[in-house]
């Protein structure tokens, strides 16, 4: 399986100038490529790639390994099968997704850490979307058990207690009312 078109968008990424790219392997610049081709080459696969994206690493010509989304098409030209793939650069979002699972994991380890129950609500119903172990402790309800509930569902829903009270409290503090 060797490169028969290298576009600026695949030179820009891969680093490679089309004249250096052109007849190179495939696995040069997408090395566990040719593994998955041959694979989609067996009954299973009757030569077509699976549809959808697939996360995989690339390798610029400095060496340097990135993460690269790859969507493959197969059609036959003359009885030949000619695989076609649309790349991206996948880097910064896999380094955003990263980052965004650290700080969940952060936030949970601190809102989990608390000692007092703490309840996250929608700020325009009210209903309870999320709530920490501690809550769990005190109210002897699990947190998937007052997700959706409101406060007057866990509270006397006498004044001051009431839902209609907590909602206008929600409000005041999500919308500085």
């Amino acid at each position: 399986y060797e490169v028969t078109l290298f576009n600026f968008a695949a030179e820009k990424m891969f680093g490679y100038r089309p004249a250096d790219a052109i007849g190179q392997p495939i696995d040069k610049f997408i090395p566990e490529l040719r593994g998955l081709m041959e694979h989609w080459n067996t009954e299973n696969y009757e030569g077509h790639p699976p549809s959808g994206p697939m996360e995989l690493r690339g390798v610029r010509y400095s060496g340097e390994e990135f993460s690269v989304e790859a969507t493959a098409s197969q059609t036959g030209i003359e009885g030949e099968k000619i695989y076609t793939l649309i790349l991206r650069d996948s880097t910064d979002r896999k380094r955003a997704e990263d980052k965004l699972a650290e700080s969940e994991s952060n936030y949970r380890a601190i809102f989990n850490a608390a000692n007092d129950a703490l309840f996250i609500h929608d700020a325009r119903t009210g209903e309870i979307l999320d709530a920490n172990a501690r809550m769990s402790e005190l109210y002897g309800w699990s947190v998937d058990e007052v997700r959706g509930l409101g406060v007057g569902d866990l509270s006397s829903n006498q004044p001051s207690f009431t839902q209609d009270a907590a909602l206008n409290r929600v409000h005041e503090a999500a919308f500085g009312l």
